[in-house]
């Protein structure tokens, strides 16, 4: 899967370049950024219009970055809102994955190796409701249309992350992997 994976980087760094998780989580409407981190990654807002191109087909849905990290690839949608739509994340996360296979990416059996994070506001309340289930050793259930996408696509993990907790999970210096969520 390594190979796989460099090839996937390298590809579309090339095709695109590359961009930060700053640049990635912008909201251009409210013109703030819900995660500042440098961390490199691939716009894939960016490349999706790319590989479409090159499968000539219309641009479809997207999440917003993609990187790897150990033997994983990650695709992250960042949603400035405590209610993200779930038809729209649900679709951009399906045509994100259609896409990587189509365009050679990825197989079925690479599902394996594919984290989905969605980062949005959480209220407080929710929150601390999540972080109490995950002390007690329990998995709060998916929401915002992942709990679909977990049926579809059942050997990839999928996140619901605040912001601060997907910051956190990003720049700890052990590279400690994020709890799944699961139904």
């Amino acid at each position: 899967m390594k190979d796989k994976l460099s090839h996937l980087w390298g590809d579309l760094s090339e095709k695109i370049g590359l961009s930060t998780i700053t640049e990635c989580s912008k909201d251009d409407d409210k013109k703030v950024h819900l995660v500042k981190s440098e961390k490199v990654v691939v716009d894939f807002d960016d490349a999706s219009k790319a590989l479409a191109k090159d499968l000539q087909v219309d641009k479809p849905s997207s999440v917003d970055s993609l990187y790897v990290q150990g033997d994983f690839l990650y695709l992250v949608e960042f949603k400035n809102t405590i209610k993200p739509k779930p038809d729209e994340v649900r679709v951009k996360v399906h045509d994100t994955l259609a896409t990587l296979k189509l365009s050679g990416y990825i197989t079925d059996a690479d599902h394996q190796f594919i984290k989905v994070i969605l980062v949005r506001k959480f209220k407080g309340t929710a929150t601390k409701e999540r972080r109490r289930l995950e002390n007690a050793g329990l998995k709060p259930k998916l929401k915002k249309g992942l709990d679909f996408l977990q049926k579809v696509y059942p050997l990839v993990e999928f996140f619901d992350m605040s912001p601060d907790d997907y910051k956190e999970s990003i720049n700890t210096s052990n590279n400690r992997e994020v709890t799944p969520c699961t139904q």
